[in-house]
C-alpha cells in the first residue's frame, strides 16, 4: 500500500482493522499504524517501507526495509513475541504518529519499557531514536551481522539482555545515561517556555 499524499485511514470500531498481511511504504503521517489502537492495524505479518512505521500489534512476523521504522509505543507498556528482521538503514523509533497532542508527543508520560521478546534479526546497522522516557528491551535471540546504533538526536535507551547473541552488540545497556544538564535562564525573556526533560535540572534564581 502506497500512498501519495492523501489522508487515507482504516478504522474499525475495536482494535483496528484486521487482516493478514500489512505492507506499507511512502505513508508518513497517517492513519493506518498509529499510537491509538482504534487505528493501529492487526495483522500477522507486516512489512515496513521506506517512510513508513509498522507497530508491534497482533503481529507474528515483522519486517523492516531501509529507511522504515518499528513504531514502538510511547505512552504505555508492551511486550511483543513477534519475529523481527531488520534490513540495513531500518530504524526503531516513536511511531510517525497520526494525531499531535501533548500526551502523545515523544517523551511526554511515565517512563514506559517495550520488551521484544521472540527472535530478532539484524541484517545491518539500525538505528533507534527513542524520546527520554522510552527503553527498548530484548530478551529474545539476537543474531546477524548488524549492529544497533544510536540517533544523534536519541535520548531513550536499548537494554539488551538477550537470551542466545550473536548479533553485533553484546549484552548490555546503550543509549542516553541521563545525565544532570545545568540550564541557565534569561531574565530578559519571562514569557519563553522551558521544557525540562529526564535527567536534566533547572536551577532558579528568585
Amino acid at each position: 500500500m502506497k500512498s501519495n499524499g492523501f489522508d487515507f485511514r482504516l478504522k474499525t470500531p475495536y482494535g483496528g482493522p484486521r487482516m493478514r498481511r500489512l505492507e506499507i511504504a511512502n505513508t508518513g503521517y497517517n492513519y493506518i499504524e498509529c499510537q491509538s489502537t482504534n487505528y493501529s492495524t492487526i495483522a500477522a505479518e507486516k512489512i515496513a517501507g521506506e517512510n513508513a512505521n509498522v507497530r508491534l500489534n497482533g503481529a507474528n512476523n515483522i519486517l523492516i526495509k531501509n529507511k522504515g521504522q518499528l513504531g514502538i509505543n510511547s505512552t504505555s507498556n508492551e511486550t511483543s513475541a513477534s519475529k523481527i528482521t531488520f534490513e540495513n538503514g531500518a530504524m526503531i523509533a516513536h511511531g510517525i504518529d497520526c494525531h499531535d497532542d501533548a500526551y502523545s508527543r515523544p517523551g511526554a508520560g511515565p517512563d514506559v519499557t517495550t520488551v521484544l521478546s521472540g527472535d530478532i534479526v539484524l541484517n545491518g546497522d539500525v538505528e533507534y531514536k527513542l524520546p527520554s522516557n522510552m527503553t527498548v528491551k530484548i530478551t529474545g535471540k539476537l543474531s546477524g551481522p548488524g549492529k544497533f546504533v544510536a540517533h544523534r538526536d536519541n535520548e531513550g535507551n536499548v537494554l539488551v539482555e538477550s537470551s542466545n547473541n550473536t548479533s553485533g552488540t553484546p549484552n548490555g545497556r546503550y543509549g542516553s545515561a541521563h545525565e544532570a544538564k545545568l540550564i541557565k535562564l534569561d531574565d530578559n525573556k519571562p514569557n519563553d517556555i522551558l521544557i525540562a526533560k529526564r535527567g536534566e535540572t533547572v536551577f532558579t534564581k528568585w
